[in-house]
């Protein structure tokens, strides 16, 4: 006959199925999301900043976008970690010029910045030079723009520039024709719609500022979310590219144009886009962008047409005047709109002894390339 099973097996019952655990490489991370957004944007050509790989000191980050790219509608509308959010930035709003301050890096850290740039050479995917750039070589370029930085900051700003240049001049006709690019200045009416939709903004209105490249952008934009406080929850910041040149006439072709825009000719003809200047400057007017209606502000535009004072001097007036104009608009509009406050292109300031000279633009550098795009939720959002 057959064996009995002992006793405490019968009162067990049958042994339970065994689970196979997941291996902790299938966890999802954000290294992982990062990934999957840049897979939606397409991959680009590597860039080429020098001859070999980036090496950080520190575990690298994802990218700015990545990280804001699926951000739950509830975790958006939770008004305290908003609140949180909006406490971190400085403690005075920046309602005059005198106000705002241009933070510049101490020589321990200009140093340690600029041995990361001098690693990081060679081919390098799109997210890894996004990443370079926010966090290592805008804020070094700044320092070295204001005349704090050493020799080999400045040699390590000047190698990363030229590599940049001469990687995206070439890789933009690639991109044109293939359709394979980063996350652009002419996707933003589409990124703001969507935006809205995940944060149940009733509207959705777009604030062009003319010339706004991404690290008078930072400035400012903190100046902003510190004047409106608790009447407004910042969302999410994106790092846009600006096509070739990176002059207004061809973002706006673009951004009316959508997408298929880029494999157009390029607006060569297109006649200069008229400036407010004087007082007028720091005036809102409404442009019509193809089928789209948005906001366009001329400021920067028009104070940087000159030669003037000295970098750090210069940014913070312009970024104290840009915060006080786009507070009072972000103030005028009903609540739950979604203000997305954006750069068409950047510039470049040469100094000039104790001055800076008049910006010039259409270039392929990162301070003409790179803008950024802010979204606001506005109104007491609970």
């Amino acid at each position: 006959s057959a064996a009995q099973p002992p006793p405490e097996a019968r009162r067990r019952g049958p042994p339970r199925r065994a689970t196979r655990e997941r291996p902790r490489s299938q966890a999802p991370d954000a290294t992982a999301s990062a990934a999957a957004e840049e897979s939606e944007l397409g991959e680009l050509q590597p860039l080429r900043t020098a001859d070999t790989a980036v090496r950080f000191e520190e575990p690298a980050a994802p990218a700015p976008e990545a990280q804001a790219s699926r951000m739950p509608r509830r975790e958006t509308r939770d008004r305290p970690a908003a609140r949180a959010e909006l406490a971190t930035a400085p403690a005075r709003p920046a309602t005059r010029a005198r106000e705002a301050q241009i933070p510049l890096l101490d020589a321990a850290t200009a140093e340690s910045f600029a041995r990361d740039l001098d690693a990081a050479e060679g081919p390098r995917p799109v997210g890894a030079v996004e990443q370079l750039f926010v966090e290592r070589y805008a804020p070094l370029a700044e320092t070295v723009n204001a005349g704090g930085a050493s020799a080999v900051a400045r040699r390590a700003v000047a190698r990363f520039r030229e590599g940049f240049e001469r990687s995206y001049g070439e890789g933009f006709t690639a991109m044109r024709l293939t359709g394979k690019r980063p996350r652009m200045v002419l996707d933003v009416p589409e990124l703001a719609s969507r935006v809205g939709r995940l944060n149940g903004a009733r509207t959705v209105q777009l604030l062009l500022v003319d010339g706004l490249r991404f690290d008078l952008g930072e400035h400012a934009m903190r100046a902003v979310r510190t004047s409106l406080g608790e009447r407004a929850a910042f969302i999410e910041r994106h790092l846009l590219w600006a096509a070739l040149p990176t002059v207004t006439p061809v973002q706006l072709h673009l951004l009316g144009r959508g997408p298929a825009g880029l494999r157009d000719e390029e607006p060569q003809s297109e006649p200069e886009v008229a400036v407010q200047r004087g007082k007028n400057a720091a005036a809102l007017r409404r442009v019509r962008i193809g089928q789209r209606d948005l906001v366009k502000l001329d400021l920067v535009e028009a104070r940087l047409r000159e030669a003037g004072a000295p970098f750090a001097e210069r940014m913070a007036a312009l970024a104290g005047e840009l915060a006080t104009v786009i507070a009072r608009f972000a103030e005028s509009l009903p609540a739950r709109t979604l203000l997305y406050v954006f750069g068409d292109h950047g510039f470049r300031l040469q100094t000039e002894g104790d001055a800076t000279g008049a910006a010039t633009q259409g270039g392929a550098s990162p301070e003409e390339a790179f803008v950024a795009g802010y979204a606001f939720l506005l109104g007491d959002v609970h």
